[in-house]
C-alpha cells in the first residue's frame, strides 16, 4: 500500500556483472562482477566491499543465469496476448527469497521491460526499464578509483 520510488540507471554485461547507479531521491552506486559486490555514495570516501556466497546470491539468478538454469530453479509461465509484452512468471521451485517473479518483455525489440517479485513476507520490489543505450562511462564495471573499501 505503500513505498519508495527511486530513478537511476542500471548497466549491464551479463552473466558476470550488474550496475546500479541511483540517482533520486538518495545518491547510491551499487557493483556486483562475479561474487563481489561494491556499494558507495558519490561524493565520499570510503565504500563498502563484500565477497558474496552462493546463499546471498540468490534472488540474483533472476538476471545472471541463462535460460537452462532457470528452468532448474523456476517453473515459468509465459503469458503473450499479441500487440502487448510478453508476461513471464516465475515461481521458484524451492522457495528461499523470493516467493514469485514477473518479467515483462518487448517481443518485437526482445528487450526486457519491467522485472517485479514478491520477497517471502510478501513486499514488492519492481524495476522498470527503459531508455536502453550504450554506457556513457569509460570503465562501468570497475570501482572507483582512489576510494577505501570496509569489508564487510
Amino acid at each position: 500500500s505503500s513505498g519508495d520510488r527511486e530513478r537511476g540507471r542500471m548497466t549491464l554485461a551479463l552473466p558476470e556483472c550488474l550496475r546500479w547507479d541511483y540517482t533520486e531521491p538518495y545518491p547510491r552506486s551499487y557493483l556486483l562482477c562475479g561474487r563481489t559486490a561494491y556499494s558507495w555514495n558519490p561524493g565520499e570516501t570510503a565504500g563498502r566491499r563484500q565477497v558474496l556466497s552462493p546463499q546471498d546470491q540468490r534472488g540474483l539468478e533472476l538476471v545472471r543465469l541463462d535460460v537452462a538454469d532457470l528452468r532448474a530453479h523456476y517453473r515459468a509461465t509465459v503469458e503473450a496476448i499479441p500487440g502487448e509484452p510478453a508476461r513471464i512468471l516465475l515461481e521458484p521451485l524451492s522457495p528461499d527469497r523470493i516467493r514469485d517473479a514477473e518479467l515483462s518483455v518487448d517481443l518485437e525489440t526482445q528487450r526486457l521491460l519491467s522485472l517485479a517479485f514478491h520477497d517471502l513476507e510478501g513486499n514488492l520490489t519492481r524495476f522498470d526499464f527503459s531508455d536502453y543505450r550504450p554506457s556513457d562511462q569509460a570503465s562501468p564495471f570497475e570501482p572507483p578509483a582512489g576510494m577505501t573499501w570496509l569489508d564487510d
